[in-house]
């Protein structure tokens, strides 16, 4: 296919916009297909620190989004999450292990936008 997963992710996003399907359904419909759990990313239950500690820059570039830390591992929520090199620079920058979940890309860049421009 000449769409990448992310693309197809996106215009998957784009009906849950419009409402023609539940973003509940879409979400538990891509996790079953690729074999990971999903998350919906709410901004009130994300640590701004944690995610301040990662370049806005990385984060959008790779759709990623770190959740929690628990210890020494970070829930990070992804677009892509086959997305190995964007998993090992993030276990690079924060020096420690990522657990790996689905997400939506537009809740993962509003979200990124609202912790930045709070910070700002």
């Amino acid at each position: 296919s000449k769409f990448s997963l992310t693309q197809k992710i996106m215009c998957m996003e784009m009906l849950v916009k419009l409402g023609f399907v539940l973003e509940n359904d879409l979400m538990w419909g891509l996790s079953n297909i690729l074999g990971i759990d999903w998350i919906f990313v709410k901004p009130e239950q994300i640590d701004d620190e944690l995610v301040r500690s990662i370049p806005k820059e990385k984060l959008l570039e790779y759709m990623v989004i770190p959740i929690v830390k628990e210890r020494d591992t970070i829930i990070l929520a992804m677009a892509q999450p086959s997305d190995v090199k964007a998993k090992e620079e993030i276990e690079k920058i924060t020096k420690c292990n990522v657990e790996v979940f689905l997400a939506l890309p537009g809740s993962i860049q509003e979200t990124i936008e609202k912790i930045f421009r709070e910070s700002s």
